[in-house]
C-alpha cells in the first residue's frame, strides 16, 4: 500500500473543505482555531505568542507557508505544524517557552542546507532563525559576532571590505550557524583551521527558555560541544563570536586534466600536499565531475556529449605568484593539465569573490527542480594509485550528467588539533571524499540512491575508507553514525546533551542522546 504523506490540514480536509462552515451546523468553528485545537495548541496561546513576537508565525493556511516549508534541497517534502520566523534572541525565548508549554516537537532551521532534511521535520513546530542577521567586525580585537541566520557569502562580502577572514563554506547560501557547528571546512582551512577551531564564544537559547553565552571562561563545555557537535542537539543557536586573520586578496586556481589523469594526479597530491603540504598558503578542492564538450553523433553530425573530467579549483593566500607556482607545480607537472579560465596567476582577487565563482563552471548547469542525495566517507590511509583509479573508474558509470566526486583535503593546521580538544574528532585524515547523486523524476530515484550506496559499499570500493564521516554531511544510512561522526568525544557529547537538554527537547534523527 502506498503511504500517504503527512500533511498538518489532512484531517480537517478529508472532513470537508474547512474554509466554509457545514451545511446544518449550529456553530461555525475558523480552520485555524480547528487546525489549533485538532493538534492539541491552545488557540488563546497561539495568540499570545503572535502578538509577543517581532517576527511572524506562518500556518498551512498562510500563502507563505508552501514556499517556507521547503529547504534548499527539493527531495525533502515536508510539512511543519507551523513555521516561526524570529528575528532576534526573544523570539526564539517566546517560541521555545510556547512549545514546551504546548508540549510541541520543535525542528531548527538556519541554512536549511541539511543534507538529510532535518531541518524540517513533519508535524513539528520549525523554529527559523534565517531572519537573525547582523555582523559586527571588532578590527582591533580580530573577531566578530554574527546572528545565527548570517550565510557565508555575507559574511565573506563583509569581512572583505576589512581585509579580514575566518575559514568557512564555499557555498555562499550556506548558513554559517549550522556549517559551523558541524566542523566547517573551507580554501583556507589547510592554513588556519576550519570553521569551528575559529569559534570563540556560542550564544544559544536553552530548552528552558534561558539566553545562555558559552566560551573559554563561561560553560566552556558548551562551546566544545559547538565546535564539531552540530548544530540543534544542545540549545537554539542565536549568536557566534569568531577569531579572524588578515587576508583580502587571493590569487584563484582552475585547472581541469583529462579523467585519465587523476588517479595519479589523486595520488600525487596525497602524498605531497596534504598531511605533508608546507606551504599552507595552498587550498584546494578537487573534483570528479562531467563537462558536455562538443562531439560527433554516430551518422556523423555535430551534437554535444558528455565526457568525464578530474579538475582542482583552489586559492593562494600568499603574495607571490611565483610561491604560488611553485605550491602547484607537483600537480601541474602530470598529464596534461588545461586552464578554464586562462593561464594561472595573471592577478588576484578578493576573497570573497574567488569564494562565490571558483565552482561556478565544475559542473554544467544543474536544474532548479533536481533533487538530490549525499554521503562521505575520509580515507585515512594512504592510497595506491590503482586505488584511486577505482574512484575514478566508478565515477565513470555515473547515471546523469550531474553526478559529482567532491575531495577535501585535510592536513596543515586541521590535523594540529588534538581530536579531544575539540569536539570535531577528525584530525588524522588525507580527504574526506562526498558524492552528490542527483534525479529528476522519480522513477531515477532507486538508481540514484544504489549508485551513491554502491560508491562507498559496495566490495571493491568499501575498503577505500575508514569508519568515519564529516557530521555536515548526514546521511541516514551511515553505519554506526555516532562513533562515524564524532567518535570517542561521543560520550563526552552525551554528557553536555545531559547538562543542557535533559529531557532532549531538541531533538532530530541522529541527534545526540542525553547520558543516562
Amino acid at each position: 500500500m502506498k503511504k500517504t504523506a503527512f500533511h498538518p490540514l489532512r484531517k480537517l480536509a478529508l472532513a470537508g473543505n474547512p474554509n466554509r462552515p457545514l451545511l446544518g451546523a449550529k456553530t461555525y468553528t475558523p480552520p485555524l482555531i480547528a487546525y489549533l485545537e485538532e493538534h492539541g495548541i491552545s488557540p488563546a496561546a497561539f495568540q499570545a505568542l503572535t502578538k509577543k513576537l517581532n517576527g511572524q508565525v506562518v500556518t498551512p493556511f498562510d500563502p507563505p507557508y508552501a514556499s517556507g516549508r521547503m529547504d534548499s534541497d527539493n527531495a525533502f517534502n515536508r510539512y511543519p505544524l507551523m513555521i516561526v520566523y524570529c528575528t532576534g534572541s526573544a523570539d526564539v525565548v517566546e517560541a521555545v517557552k510556547f512549545c514546551s508549554e504546548q508540549n510541541l516537537a520543535v525542528c531548527m532551521r538556519a541554512g536549511g542546507h541539511s543534507t538529510e532534511g532535518y531541518s524540517v521535520l513533519d508535524g513539528r513546530v520549525l523554529i527559523d532563525v534565517s531572519n537573525i542577521k547582523g555582523i559586527f567586525v571588532d578590527e582591533v580585537g580580530m573577531t566578530s559576532t554574527v546572528g545565527a541566520g548570517v550565510t557565508w557569502g555575507e559574511y565573506n562580502q563583509e569581512l572583505n571590505a576589512y581585509g579580514l577572514h575566518n575559514p568557512g563554506g564555499s557555498c555562499n547560501s550556506v548558513g554559517m550557524a549550522g556549517y559551523t557547528m558541524g566542523g566547517g571546512y573551507g580554501y583556507t582551512s589547510m592554513r588556519w583551521g576550519i570553521a569551528c577551531d575559529s569559534l570563540l564564544e556560542v550564544r544559544m537559547v536553552t530548552a528552558t527558555g534561558e539566553i545562555v553565552t558559552a566560551n573559554a571562561k563561561s560553560h566552556p563545555e558548551l562551546l566544545w560541544a559547538h565546535q564539531g557537535g552540530t548544530g540543534g542537539n544542545f540549545g537554539i543557536v542565536v549568536g557566534m563570536k569568531y577569531k579572524l586573520e588578515k587576508l583580502k586578496d587571493v590569487w584563484p586556481i582552475q585547472v581541469n586534466w583529462p579523467i585519465d589523469d587523476a588517479a595519479k594526479v589523486l595520488k600525487t597530491w596525497q602524498d605531497k600536499m596534504t598531511k605533508t603540504l608546507q606551504d599552507l598558503d595552498l587550498g584546494l578542492l578537487g573534483f570528479l565531475a562531467i563537462e558536455e564538450v562538443p562531439g560527433k553523433a554516430p551518422g556523423g553530425e555535430s551534437c554535444t556529449i558528455n565526457r568525464p573530467y578530474f579538475c582542482i579549483r583552489g586559492i593562494y593566500s600568499g603574495a607571490s605568484k611565483d610561491a604560488a607556482q611553485a605550491a602547484m607545480q607537483p600537480l601541474l607537472d602530470i598529464g596534461t593539465p588545461s586552464f578554464p579560465a586562462g593561464p594561472l596567476w595573471q592577478h588576484q582577487i578578493p576573497y570573497a569573490a574567488a569564494n562565490e565563482h571558483l565552482l561556478d563552471n565544475v559542473e554544467g548547469i544543474i536544474p532548479d527542480t533536481i533533487k538530490e542525495t549525499k554521503r562521505c566517507a575520509y580515507i585515512e590511509r594512504a592510497l595506491s594509485e590503482q586505488e584511486f583509479q577505482k574512484m575514478v573508474d566508478y565515477f565513470k558509470t555515473s547515471p546523469n550528467p550531474y553526478n559529482i566526486v567532491s575531495m577535501e583535503p585535510y592536513g596543515g593546521a586541521i590535523n594540529k588539533v588534538a581530536p579531544h580538544e575539540t569536539a570535531f574528532v577528525h584530525r588524522n585524515a588525507y580527504f574526506d571524499i562526498f558524492t552528490d547523486s542527483f534525479w529528476m523524476q522519480d522513477s531515477e530515484k532507486a538508481e540514484a540512491f544504489r549508485w551513491l550506496k554502491d560508491y562507498y559499499e559496495s566490495p571493491d570500493m568499501k575498503g577505500l575508507w575508514s569508519n568515519r564521516y564529516y557530521q555536515n554531511y548526514v546521511n541516514a544510512e551511515y553505519k554506526d553514525w555516532q562513533h562515524g561522526y564524532f567518535g570517542e568525544n561521543y560520550d563526552e557529547l552525551q554528557q553536555v546533551k545531559a547538562q543542557w537538554d535533559p529531557d532532549n527537547r531538541f531533538r532530530y534523527p541522529q541527534s545526540i542522546e542525553p547520558a543516562k
